[in-house]
């Protein structure tokens, strides 16, 4: 029956990932007074993956400075009191706590690990260590969301066999509304700023002489019964279909990034329209969210003009993923409009991934490279 002793962090993944590849019995959290809250969010992710609650502790009031003081706190508290083979995670806390984690264990922990997140490695350190292992994908988006405080309630559930036929019904016009896209604009346009905020039963969409492109998406748009022809044949109302107001106004590209990603993906691994809680409190947090090889990838899709208000959807994207991911999440926008260059630029300096325009087409297989190696293909 192995301990596992971790450091709380504000990154959460680096004590996660380890936990849930070698499965010990015991969890031991140490957590200094500004990491308390992310103990409990650890522990809460423990328990969601499985753990027994009573057989994860958490210890509190860990000094994160003062060395002498950080070694004589591991002495007293944990080193007595651990009967079990000991195995130590030294990647969270500070500098100092990590190294003096490293100085009272390594004389009797079985195994010193640091989680190298970045090379999705995990390292065993000492002169006798064994080589180091490749990290398995073992994170899931639920426990990915849960790590960092945050519980996930999709308001359009993935696991919902109702949803999934909406969705699946629906590919077929969706991958046509890409795919004509540039004939489409000032339609897409229309319908955005028609079937969006409230009052969407009373709204009209006013639209003559469609082009032929035009006329054939009104018709599938119809058949679908997202929209009902009125009385005046350049006239028509929001349908009867389930989600109908949220397609037109722009969930179908959504809905199209999600059925790109969907065969590559395990159900607890991808979440469409997802509404997460903080705090008591419901976010509309991510359009699409997919968690591979222990990484989360963060897409927000755009039907509208992205260089009017790029700053904002820059800040925005760039916040909700460190948010729900931590710092190595990654984050791409998906768009109809190319951005232009100040745009670009700004994107570019936050790491964000784009595929717009003409590129929607290849976003399949964007995001099968993505998943299959955890990042993007050279350009």
């Amino acid at each position: 029956m192995i301990t596992h002793i971790v450091i709380a962090s504000a990154q959460p993944l680096a004590n996660i990932i380890p936990l849930l590849q070698y499965r010990p019995e015991n969890v031991v959290i140490l957590a200094s007074d500004t990491m308390q809250e992310k103990a409990q969010c650890l522990s809460a992710a423990l328990v969601t993956a499985g753990w027994n609650a009573a057989h994860i502790r958490v210890i509190s009031s860990m000094p994160d400075h003062d060395y002498p003081a950080i070694t004589q706190f591991l002495q007293t508290h944990i080193a007595p009191n651990c009967e079990h083979p000991l195995w130590v995670n030294i990647t969270g806390g500070t500098k100092l706590m990590s190294l003096a984690a490293y100085e009272v264990f390594n004389p009797c922990a079985e195994r010193i690990l640091y989680a190298n997140t970045v090379e999705r490695r995990i390292e065993f350190l000492g002169s006798a260590a064994p080589r180091a292992e490749e990290m398995r994908d073992v994170l899931t988006l639920p426990l990915c969301l849960r790590a960092h405080g945050l519980t996930a309630q999709d308001s359009q559930s993935n696991h919902s066999d109702n949803w999934q036929n909406h969705i699946h019904q629906r590919a077929e016009l969706s991958h046509f509304l890409v795919s004509h896209h540039l004939d489409l604009l000032q339609l897409i346009k229309q319908l955005n700023s028609t079937f969006a905020g409230k009052n969407k039963q009373h709204k009209r969409l006013h639209w003559q002489a469609p082009t032929s492109v035009e006329q054939q998406t009104l018709t599938l748009l119809t058949e679908h019964g997202l929209l009902t022809p009125s009385h005046d044949s350049n006239e028509w109302m929001l349908g009867s279909a389930d989600q109908a107001n949220t397609y037109l106004s722009g969930s179908w590209l959504e809905e199209y990034t999600w059925l790109c990603a969907q065969p590559h993906l395990a159900p607890d691994r991808l979440g469409h329209s997802v509404k997460v809680n903080v705090q008591g409190k419901i976010h509309n947090e991510g359009d699409v969210l997919i968690v591979a090889n222990n990484k989360l990838l963060q897409i927000e899709c755009k039907t509208g003009n992205i260089n009017k208000g790029g700053q904002h959807t820059t800040h925005k994207l760039a916040l909700l993923a460190s948010r729900l991911g931590g710092l190595l999440a990654d984050k791409l926008l998906v768009s109809l409009i190319e951005p232009d260059t100040s745009l670009s630029e700004r994107l570019n300096s936050h790491q964000i991934q784009v595929c717009s325009g003409t590129e929607l087409s290849q976003l399949p297989q964007l995001l099968q490279h993505w998943v299959n190696h955890g990042d993007w293909p050279p350009h």
